[in-house]
Parts: structure tokens; sequence; C-alpha cells
């Protein structure tokens, strides 16, 4: 996941973040590079690292990460005087081809808290989606557009993605096309608001869905 993360910034050019370094627990990585970017140690030594480097901001690519390991990369990183957490989406680690360092999420509190793992049961899910036609509302907006890149990870039948917002249903169509451009050519991209009941039962009527997801 760390190496995803490097070369989706080498995609964008570092225009959002410049990597000084990986931590990792494994010993042997230590003093090895990742695409240029050296292994520098653990999080052992995370406090010490963060002074070394002038570090400005950390990203937390382990998505199986336990509470405990993240309140103590949150309280180093704060003694420190490092505001500038980010993690990535815990989806990742089961759908996506690739990381999109755009897409990283703030550090939440509730993060920090202790519950019990979620466990996705992927081939479940593959099941209960492959082969169906599938109506995501709101497909364009932060919810619905992760619903969208999930949904299309398991093969529909038929996608159609029903959004107010024209440009942001037409961003979804770019990355769908570079993402999944098989899925991308039975998606239908339907500009609408869901409170107009007479388009919606157009939808319905011409789309026939048999799963809706409803994030509008």
């Amino acid at each position: 996941m760390g190496e995803m993360v490097i070369r989706d910034l080498r995609r964008n050019n570092f225009r959002n973040y410049y990597p000084v370094g990986f931590l990792d627990d494994n010993p042997t990585k230590k003093g090895s590079s990742i695409h240029g970017v050296p292994v520098l140690g653990g999080l052992k030594e995370l406090e010490e690292i963060l002074k070394q480097e002038k570090v400005e901001a950390i990203i937390v690519a382990i998505t199986s990460i336990n509470y405990q390991k993240l309140r103590d990369i949150h309280q180093k990183a704060r003694r420190a005087g490092i505001k500038e957490i980010k993690t990535i989406p815990r989806l990742y680690a089961y759908t996506e081809p690739q990381v999109d360092t755009l897409r990283l999420e703030d550090l939440r509190v509730e993060d920090l808290l202790k519950r019990e793992e979620v466990r996705v049961e992927k081939e479940k899910i593959r099941e209960f989606l492959r082969g169906k036609r599938v109506l995501i509302t709101g497909a364009g907006g932060s919810i619905g557009s992760e619903l969208t890149r999930q949904v299309a990870s398991f093969g529909p039948e038929r996608l159609v993605l029903f959004e107010i917002d024209e440009t942001e249903l037409h961003r979804m169509m770019l990355e769908l096309e570079d993402l999944y451009p098989e899925v991308k050519e039975r998606t239908a991209f339907v500009v609408g608001d869901i409170t107009d009941g007479e388009k919606v039962e157009r939808v319905f009527e011409e789309h026939r869905p048999e799963i809706v997801f409803h994030a509008a």
C-alpha cells in the first residue's frame, strides 16, 4: 500500500506531498529504498525521524492498523508538532487497483477509539452484485463516488449513476474510464434531481435497477 501511495504521488508530480521516507517495522527493509524513497526505520523511531527529516505530514498506509498503534502514531506526531495525519480509506484494501492520494482521509478521533474490526466478506459482496443492474443516487458525492468505485470493481451487468451535478458526473465517467473501462461501457450517466418524481420514474422504467444505493 505504501508503494502504491508513492506511485500515485509521482503520477501527480508530487503536487500535494513530497515523500522523504518510509517507516516499516520489518528490520530487513531498513536502508533499502522503494521508487527512490528510503526506508528510514520502524515506527518505534517515529519521533526521532520526524524531527530529523523536518516532516510536515504523515500518511498512514496500513489499512489493517489497530487503534493502539494508530493512537501511538497520533500522540508522537502531536508531540512533534505535526497536525496533518492522513489515512487510506479502508475499502482500498479489498478492491482498489491503485491509491488516489487526492482521496486520502484525515485521521478522525473515532479512529483512535477501540472498536471491533470490520471484516468485509468480499466474495459474498461479489456474488450479490455481479451481473446485477445497480442504481446509485448522488453518485458524484463523497459517499456515492466511493460506492461507485466499489460496485464497479465487482462487475455489475449495468451501472446507473444518478447525480444532480453534471461536472461531478463527468468526473466519475473519466475515473471509470481509467479504472474500469469495461464497466464504463455498461454505465448510464444520468443528470437529475431525485426530488423530481417524474425523472426518477423514467430512470426506473428505462434501466430497471435490481439494487439501489441511495447516497443522494
